[in-house]
């Protein structure tokens, strides 16, 4: 695979209203590709990812497209549009009701949700949990199926919701969520487009663990005396080649393993799996007892074999099977790890809406996409402290954490005093869970607990319930602290998933902890600054990296859509990590931050003269001089020593010092005057700051220093 798919790009900022004209005719474009293709099949399946800056309405667009086009579109089956969650797709299809009331459309809903009036859609959703997968239709085995010619059903299948919506008989735009990306959407007839709103690959991926003690078990039952040495001697020469890091196809060809025989051992074990025999037609309690009779554990062991054994032939004529790993479990014992990708059907047109698309990620779940970028410079000014990641460890940490937490607290009571009732924040849950203690002095139990506003903030958590949500959008401020950043292994797991069978081989896996790299920070001004970052030595799984842990801030922030709000916004980010398309107005520390000094150039400075001086209607003290010895004098408290003072001063002349006094005096309100102070016998003057006026400052100064005279410092 090539480092990048053939890409269809805009890569310049441009304004709002440009993106949204360019955003409507590229999803008009593809909406005239899909139905060349549905009235000349010969034509391959389009499939576009719109890579679009929140906020500019690619849910809009392609919803007003759908309408437009949906008696077309209609007439060669369903369009499915796929949204992260049911609550946003209930949202979405609502949205289009309204453009049009006249198409037929409908949310597809699981087993377990609810109807749209609050009604279980199934009453045996609690046995259809426990049964799936394990049976070839839970809808045969629980509500109704054929047998000699007449229909079966259960007593709840009349007027059952799940069961109505199977029976839609003409095409309808259908909006479900992406779980059901994974399995067919349980409505018949054939899909003319598939739209996914937000990314889909977390839902397409799986990574699915064995014991080694069960795949070593006992071999299938009747076996021939060939196919048993063979399938002991593939068993335990994959474990050996895994435990060595040989090449797994290597070693089962030196097995006298073929694809032929791996595919016939795959079909004996799926065969030897027990079947769970139930008709709809059973009691409810019937049904319960015979599936916690069920010995599950054996069925488990053999469909998961079987699955290993249809892999193993998929990949023993190559060089390559990343796919299947030796790892260790939760509780220590070896298991086989087998990463699995659902690919989506490359013949059913599909728009991908993901403000997050990546060109190989997309290349591994559907094969022959391409990708537009459409891109809007955020309004806002975006300030970002560097002096810590602010990780969800460091947060917790019995030493530094109480020091860390303090200091987050007073950034979130000092920006949502700024913004009441319209500041964010956004953290692990870890994180959160550590700021509510900290407020209430009880951990929080459930989710609930952690919405609790924090110092006047309204607190999320990073992950997926943030796609797609608008109910941020009037918020003026978003303070994002830390990041997510899963474990090495689950990326890295995750990237086996999707480019293990590539051919290519993931390099630098198996490792202990990310590297140490350096990247680039923008800078609103157009300045690149270095930056440090934690990363992986393989381009694809820093690809993962990047979509769970950049990704995921770019996510969260875009909640206030930044792109094109009514009045500039303000983003805070309290964490290091530098984020791809975000240039940042201001570099901080969280010290600097959380005193209100962000654009202090020398908060340290500030900081020490702020404690000689107080706070108030008028300072401390009259004036101030500027010598070593001087700060002595007039300012012991803050400058005890000489060496304090000259400290002090060695990095800071004359110069800095009356800018960072009158930066300060600003921020405060006061007057300041500088002056020179003149010894009788000559000699260097002494610096100094009266603070007051011009007119008044010399003649104080003369009272406070009456031994030499002063002069106005030009």
């Amino acid at each position: 695979m090539t480092d990048q798919i053939p890409v269809t790009k805009e890569r310049e900022r441009i304004t709002a209203e440009e993106a949204r004209a360019t955003l409507d005719a590229a999803v008009a474009d593809y909406f005239d590709d899909v139905l060349r293709h549905l009235h000349a099949p010969d034509v391959a399946a389009p499939a576009l990812a719109l890579k679009v800056s929140p906020g500019l309405g690619k849910t809009h667009a392609a919803l007003t497209h759908i309408a437009r086009r949906a008696r077309a579109l209609l007439a060669h089956g369903h369009v499915v549009y796929f949204a992260p969650t049911l609550e946003l797709a209930e949202q979405a299809e609502r949205d289009f009701r309204r453009r049009a009331p006249n198409i037929p459309s409908a949310v597809i809903r699981g087993r377990d949700a609810k109807t749209a009036t609050g009604e279980p859609m199934c009453l045996r959703a609690d046995i259809a949990r426990r049964i799936s997968g394990v049976v070839p239709s839970v809808t045969k085995a629980l509500c109704r199926s054929k047998e000699d010619g007449r229909t079966i059903a259960a007593p709840c299948a009349t007027g059952c919701p799940y069961l109505a919506q199977r029976d839609l008989r003409r095409p309808h735009v259908l909006f479900t969520s992406h779980a059901y990306l994974r399995a067919r959407v349980p409505v018949p007839g054939h899909i003319a487009l598939a739209v996914n709103d937000e990314k889909v690959w977390p839902t397409l991926v799986r990574v699915r663990g064995l014991a080694v003690t069960d795949w070593l078990g006992t071999p299938t039952p009747d076996l021939s005396d060939e196919l048993r040495a063979v399938h002991l001697r593939v068993r335990s020469g994959l474990i050996a080649a895994l435990e060595a890091r040989q090449s797994v196809p290597a070693s089962l060809r030196a097995q006298g393993a073929t694809s032929d025989v791996l595919r016939d051992l795959a079909q004996r074990e799926a065969a030897a799996a027990p079947d769970l025999s139930l008709s709809p037609e059973m009691a409810n309690d019937m049904l319960r007892r015979s599936v916690q009779a069920f010995d599950r554990r054996r069925w488990a062991v053999h469909v998961a074999r079987a699955r290993i054994f249809r892999y193993l032939a998929e990949v023993i004529d190559g060089d390559v099977a990343e796919r299947i790993t030796l790892s260790h479990g939760r509780n220590g014992a070896a298991e086989l790890r087998l990463h699995e990708t659902t690919r989506l059907a490359a013949d059913t047109p599909t728009l991908f809406l993901d403000a997050d698309a990546d060109t190989e990620i997309l290349e591994a779940v559907r094969p022959g996409t391409s990708l537009r970028v459409i891109e809007v410079a955020p309004r806002a000014r975006i300030v970002q402290t560097t002096d810590s990641t602010l990780s969800t460890t460091a947060v917790r940490d019995p030493d530094r954490g109480p020091a860390l937490r303090r200091r987050i607290a007073e950034v979130l009571a000092r920006e949502a005093a700024a913004a009441p009732n319209a500041t964010l924040l956004v953290a692990t849950k870890g994180t959160l869970a550590a700021l509510q203690e900290d407020a209430t002095g009880e951990a929080p139990a459930t989710d609930a607990d952690l919405r609790r506003p924090l110092h006047g903030a309204t607190p999320r958590w990073f992950g997926p319930s943030m796609l797609g949500l608008n109910a941020f959008e009037a918020y003026s401020t978003v303070v994002l602290v830390g990041r997510l950043q899963p474990p090495v292994g689950s990326v890295e797991d995750t990237a086996r998933c999707l480019f293990g069978d590539d051919g290519e081989g993931l390099q630098g896996l198996d490792a202990a902890s990310f590297v140490t790299t350096e990247t680039l920070r923008e800078m609103e001004d157009g300045a690149l600054v270095s930056a440090r970052v934690q990363d992986h030595p393989d381009r694809r799984v820093r690809r993962v990296l990047q979509q769970l842990r950049e990704a995921q801030s770019l996510q969260a922030l875009a909640r206030l859509r930044l792109t094109a709000p009514d009045r500039p916004k303000r983003v805070v980010l309290l964490g290091n990590l530098a984020l791809p398309g975000l240039p940042v107005s201001r570099l901080t520390t969280l010290a600097a931050l959380a005193a209100g000094l962000e654009d202090e150039p020398d908060v340290p400075g500030h900081q020490r003269l702020a404690a000689a001086l107080g706070e108030g209607d008028r300072p401390a003290m009259a004036g101030l001089r500027l010598s070593a010895a001087g700060l002595v004098a007039d300012a012991p408290r803050a400058f005890p020593t000489p060496g304090a003072a000259r400290r002090f001063r060695r990095s800071r002349d004359a110069d800095a010092l009356r800018a960072l006094l009158r930066r300060l005096a600003t921020r405060r309100g006061w007057p300041v005057t500088f002056l020179l102070l003149d010894a009788p016998g000559g000699g260097r003057p002494v610096p100094a700051a009266v603070f007051a006026v011009p007119t008044a400052a010399l003649h104080r100064a003369a009272r406070l220093w009456p031994d030499r005279t002063p002069r106005l410092w030009p």
